[in-house]
């Protein structure tokens, strides 16, 4: 990996609950605010809304270095914000683009299946738990046919399958 010496840029993504966007605006608000006078850091941050759903948002963010970046993950009124954002949103994604520390890796690591999977419960009596639902939307190639059900580990609801990023 890299030492973490150079610019690199953040892209988080927001869908908000339903009913939940002005309760949104103002946590994001006061974040924003607060990492702007406080983080000299970050050379760029900006937050957009989609304007095709009201209910998506995006952040934008340029780092100086890696370092900077783990003092935005330290810095209060971001955890302030982390805290309060998982009863607000629905889907959150971090995309980074450069090269960054294995610091910065570790702090924005994979979730662990216990976050991305409810587990299944079958049998006459409830006691096979080999069945795995995915809880966050997936991309399936367009020719994907969903196996029988009975041989299916990992279940993806309709809902969440998508075909076109």
């Amino acid at each position: 990996m890299s030492d973490g010496s150079n610019p690199f840029i953040l892209i988080a993504r927001v869908t908000v609950k339903r009913g939940q966007v002005e309760a949104y605006l103002k946590i994001a608000d006061i974040a924003d605010k607060a990492v702007q006078a406080s983080e000299p850091g970050m050379l760029f941050h900006n937050f957009d809304s989609d304007p095709n759903d009201s209910h998506k948002f995006v952040w934008s963010e340029v780092y100086r270095r890696s370092s900077d970046f783990l003092d935005h993950l330290d810095n209060p009124p971001v955890q302030d914000y982390v805290a309060k954002h998982g009863t607000l949103a629905d889907y959150f994604s971090i995309e980074i683009y450069g090269d960054v520390s294995d610091d910065v890796l570790e702090k924005v690591k994979a979730m662990s299946e216990d976050e991305m999977f409810k587990i299944m419960r079958s049998g006459k009596r409830r006691k096979k738990a080999w069945k795995r639902v995915i809880k966050y939307a997936t991309f399936v190639g367009e020719n994907f046919t969903r196996k029988p059900p009975k041989y299916e580990r990992f279940i993806r609801p309709s809902g969440l399958r998508y075909k076109k990023a």
